[in-house]
């Protein structure tokens, strides 16, 4: 069950980047950016996606992930 939660997390992170990206994209275009102009400015405006939806997980990592604290 815990993996369809995290599965619904992530649906959820990518679709509110995606309305920011749009949002920010619409909003280069009203300002007269042609539409790939626009979605390259959006894609600066907001950042690495990627490493945005990383971060979203480091919070669950453990605190302490060096080699002295695994087990054996």
């Amino acid at each position: 069950m815990r993996w369809r939660h995290r599965r619904n997390r992530e649906q959820d992170l990518e679709r509110e980047l995606r309305a920011h990206l749009d949002a920010e994209a619409a909003e280069q275009r009203e300002a007269g950016l042609s539409a790939s102009q626009a979605w390259s400015a959006a894609r600066r405006s907001l950042g690495n996606a990627a490493l945005i939806q990383a971060r979203r997980w480091l919070p669950v990592l453990p605190a302490d992930c060096s080699p002295a604290s695994w087990p054996g």
